[in-house]
């Protein structure tokens, strides 16, 4: 699929999905478009879904247990150097 393709492919799919958005509010009287009340599963606050956290890039990392290389490469055996 070449570009040209793939740009009209997301204006059809987009397409669709504000349809489908609007018919959803129609039968719910908007009350499950409401972004509003959305909470972040990061941070907890209201108004933004985990991955547009203003704190996800301030979150540290979970590391791997102490003395397990595997877990942090895999499976594999950690590259030598």
């Amino acid at each position: 699929m070449n570009r040209d393709e793939k740009v009209a492919e997301l204006k059809r799919l987009f397409k669709i999905k504000e349809e489908t958005e609007a018919a959803i509010d129609a039968l719910t009287g908007g009350i499950a478009a409401d972004k509003s009340e959305r909470k972040c599963k990061l941070c907890g606050n209201i108004g933004h879904r985990s991955d547009r956290c203003p704190q996800r890039d301030t979150r540290p990392v979970e590391t791997a247990t102490p003395g397990r290389a595997d877990i942090a490469t895999n499976g594999h055996a950690p590259p030598t150097g």
